[in-house]
């Protein structure tokens, strides 16, 4: 299975910055409106187990994506997957790491990208074009904030 990692070091405590992810409305609330992806259905904060549904449009594409909390170890690491959506498979692990100035937050995602004709179109190479550049976008929003 394909992964990549993505590194940010963030000057927000371990502790804000888990208790930020785990409201996925304020953290995709963190990107712009042309990242293409909305928070739809879930709970307002993430417990074990429990699912959300984001929605995305990145890539001309409209998709659902249901998701859920795998592995939540409370302000350290933090692991979903997609249990519906465009991927035949998708994890997503967080680590926030504890630094002098804040935060290292390490993002690994794991995945395998869709089949049959989605597949022609979303290709390991056109997928990890677009998570460099929802990474990208977000760092911009980090930066802005003073993070």
């Amino acid at each position: 299975m394909p992964d990549c990692t993505h590194t940010d070091g963030l000057t927000l405590a371990p502790k804000k910055l888990f208790a930020l992810f785990l409201r996925p409305r304020k953290a995709i609330e963190l990107l712009p409106p042309e990242a293409g992806l909305e928070f739809f259905d879930g709970p307002d904060e993430l417990t074990l187990g429990c699912e959300f549904t984001l929605r995305s449009s990145r890539a001309g594409l409209p998709q659902k994506l249901v998701h859920r909390v795998e592995s939540l170890e409370p302000p350290l690491r933090l692991v979903t997957i997609q249990v519906r959506g465009p991927f035949r498979a998708y994890r997503l692990e967080q680590v926030f790491v504890p630094i002098e100035t804040g935060t290292r937050l390490v993002e690994t995602i794991a995945f395998t990208p869709p089949g049959g004709v989605l597949g022609l179109l979303l290709t390991e190479a056109r997928i990890r074009e677009e998570f460099a550049a929802l990474y990208h976008l977000r760092r911009l929003a980090f930066a802005q904030r003073g993070w």
